[in-house]
């Protein structure tokens, strides 16, 4: 992991950061079969960090919180940002091609 890179990356656009981060949390728990107590478990992040994070009320969650959670689902964090960004270019191209509703 290049921290450097990764710093950059999480701090440049920390507007929907957190909300990305937290969707992608959730899935990847999902998919490791675990619950968010197990998580809080695994990883010694408290539960009520994960529920935070998971439903957007931690805008930005911190370096070490992120990585802490992430090595606890078995991932890294470049392969992590790689999806948020891949998520948030998806959700732009969405938003760029859905029909405009009229007033």
């Amino acid at each position: 992991m290049h921290v450097d890179n990764t710093i950059m990356s999480i701090t440049e656009n920390t507007d929907d950061f957190g909300k990305f981060f937290g969707e992608l949390l959730r899935d990847k728990r999902n998919e490791a079969g675990f619950n968010q107590s197990e998580l809080s478990f695994h990883s010694r992040v408290s539960l009520d960090t994960i529920r935070s994070i998971e439903c957007g009320r931690i805008k930005s969650p911190g370096l070490l919180i992120s990585s802490i959670l992430v090595k606890a689902l078995g991932g890294g964090m470049d392969e992590w940002l790689a999806l948020i960004d891949k998520r948030r270019a998806s959700r732009s191209k969405d938003q760029a091609t859905s029909p405009k509703r009229k007033k």
